[in-house]
């Protein structure tokens, strides 16, 4: 019932279709998401947001996010400056959204904690996930 959940929740997203289910799969329970949309990789937001994101790796890591990055027809994993893949027909499709920006952030449950089509902070974000039940059990652990 899991697995359906998470693929049931990033189909109403509303957004374009970004990644196989299998590659969403694999993440379940492993991994918060971070996912940032554009329709155009030069967007003043989109780059703003990709580099305040790559201002606190460590940050991230220990919040177990993997952020993907997409547009209407490519999507690309991580920060790093690798290469931009065309998505397969393979991938699952979604509606597209109505917004040229968005970003989503996922739960290791696969919902959707948050989305908007400005700017996510670090602050706003680690805040976000920080309150998550989940994380503070993290927190509890690491501190024993």
């Amino acid at each position: 019932m899991g697995h359906i959940q998470y693929i049931i929740g990033v189909v109403f997203l509303g957004l374009a279709g970004i990644i196989s289910a299998q590659e969403l799969d694999k993440h379940l329970w492993k991994d918060r998401l971070v996912l940032v949309y554009t329709e155009d990789r030069t967007n003043e937001l989109y780059m703003e947001q990709v580099d305040l994101l790559k201002g606190d790796i460590e940050g991230l890591e220990d919040r177990k996010l993997v952020i993907y990055h997409y547009t209407p027809d490519l999507v690309k994993r991580g920060l790093e400056d690798g290469s931009w893949e065309k998505r397969n027909d393979r991938s699952e499709k979604f509606t597209e959204t109505k917004s040229d920006f968005e970003v989503l952030l996922l739960g290791l449950d696969g919902r959707v904690k948050l989305r908007q089509e400005t700017i996510l902070t670090r602050e706003k974000l680690y805040a976000t996930i920080d309150a998550m039940p989940m994380r503070q059990n993290e927190l509890r652990r690491r501190n024993k």
